[in-house]
């Protein structure tokens, strides 16, 4: 099974440019040994260059059974190439202005950026950039001319080799819980092996996995949002998977060059009856200024269940690169396929005619003084929140997806009425504001951020 080890993406984002990183890990069975690969995905605005010289695409193929690093890709051959405009830009960008084009050579092999049958008559993908009146709609060419790009790339052997552009091909929505649970994570990862055997045999997509619907009180719960991405593969290479899958090999999906990936922050959510339950999608952000509440964090897919009734919580991505840059692309020109996933959240208030529940919740921010500077918290300090509450009867949960997320605590099931208190505290030297919460009398959801500062 291969799937992102961390958490979530690392993403950065640094005005119109956003960066995200994420490794996967591929377990072998028959060699009982890993395969690691770290992947970087990034935009940048370029200007063209004109003729010259840039690298084809790196990739997989299948030697001896296992996947191996395609010694026929990242070549250096003649085409169009570009430059960043401007130096405000991730160093990355140098490689993907310059590399992310193809010929009509690199078309006839099969060895291409960006799957697209809308080129020019020499094999070039088609590359848009701002008009005369700031839209992106002006088709690049000419030397000079500005335009945006996106690259996917992997670290090989210490540096980031330019590879295709990643390809979409299912979406799936379940709640945090549903795939620490045994069961959900054995049929979501029946549901992935399924569906890869699916794109690799041309056979019919699986169904979607029954049982994800949320029964709840009112309180904070987290959706996770997963995408399965497939690479093309060469006939030959096909052929020998297609000939695993036939053979009952245990361990064919080991030769397919797939990658689940985790889009929680990428992927965009709505709520189609937000008064019911709503669900966070704010915008891509990581700068820090604590004076006008940005913590270097951001939220998607937290769900803030409120009162009786069922609201169903959309998600959605776009194919290619913008699936993974959280849709900072630019090309309204090349047409996208859109892939959606659902879930209903059904809340109830008194569950079995119980007294009316209430909730507590709230953000958890977290700010790190260095040289006399404040930034945003590491993972360190976040794993380091301890929540407790002075009622026996009430359990508090905290949430925190990775770096860029923001973290979360939600304390449901509270009776009206009730009279308690919400103690913060950090192991790693963290001092909360404020330390502590109390509700007296309890008689709606309340809501109560609180921040935490590392000197």
């Amino acid at each position: 099974m291969k799937e992102t080890t961390r958490p979530t993406p690392q993403v950065d984002r640094s005005g119109e440019r956003l960066l995200v990183r994420f490794d996967t890990v591929t377990y072998d069975e028959r060699t009982k040994t890993q395969r690691a690969e770290d992947f970087i995905t990034v935009n940048c605005k370029c200007r063209m260059a004109g003729s010259g010289q840039g690298y084809t695409p790196a990739g997989l193929t299948l030697h001896d059974g296992r996947l191996i690093l395609d010694p026929d890709g990242n070549q250096l051959v003649e085409k169009v190439y570009g430059v960043p405009a401007d130096s405000n830009q991730p160093g990355l960008c140098t490689q993907c202005c310059r590399d992310h084009h193809d010929n009509q050579d690199m078309v006839n092999e099969g060895r291409v950026y960006l799957k697209d049958n809308n080129r020019t008559s020499r094999g070039h993908h088609r590359h848009y950039g701002p008009s005369l009146f700031g839209l992106v709609t002006a088709e690049v060419r000419a030397g000079g001319s500005e335009y945006y790009e996106s690259c996917r790339m992997r670290r090989v052997d210490g540096y980031y080799q330019m590879y295709p552009d990643w390809q979409l091909e299912a979406l799936t929505v379940a709640s945090a819980e549903y795939l620490i649970n045994s069961d959900g994570a054995q049929a979501y990862t029946d549901y992935v092996r399924a569906v890869v055997k699916a794109l690799v045999t041309g056979g019919t997509m699986p169904q979607p996995l029954e049982g994800r619907d949320l029964d709840v009180v009112p309180g904070a719960y987290q959706l996770i949002g997963r995408a399965i991405y497939l690479d093309d593969m060469s006939a030959e290479h096909l052929a020998e998977v297609r000939a695993a899958i036939n053979n009952n090999e245990a361990d064919w999906i080991a030769k397919v060059p797939f990658y689940e990936v985790n889009v929680t922050l990428l992927a965009d959510w709505e709520a189609d009856n937000p008064s019911i339950a709503s669900i966070t999608n704010e915008t891509i952000e990581t700068i820090v200024d604590p004076e006008n509440d940005y913590y270097g964090t951001y939220s998607r897919g937290r769900v803030d269940a409120e009162t009786d009734g069922s609201s169903v919580m959309t998600l959605r991505a776009i194919e290619g690169n913008a699936s993974v840059l959280g849709g900072f692309i630019k090309q309204p020109m090349i047409s996208l396929q859109e892939f959606t996933d659902s879930v209903t959240v059904n809340v109830q208030t008194q569950p079995e005619g119980s007294t009316t529940l209430y909730s507590i919740t709230g953000e958890v921010n977290c700010l790190l003084l260095q040289n006399g500077a404040y930034r945003s918290c590491t993972q360190r300090y976040y794993n380091s929140v301890s929540i407790t509450t002075s009622d026996l009867n009430v359990s508090c949960t905290y949430s925190k997806q990775g770096n860029a997320d923001t973290g979360s605590y939600s304390c449901p099931g509270i009776a009206a009425g009730s009279t308690l208190t919400i103690n913060f505290s950090s192991d790693a030297g963290g001092v909360f504001q404020p330390s502590s919460v109390t509700v007296s009398n309890i008689q709606q959801n309340e809501h109560h951020n609180v921040l935490m500062t590392v000197d």
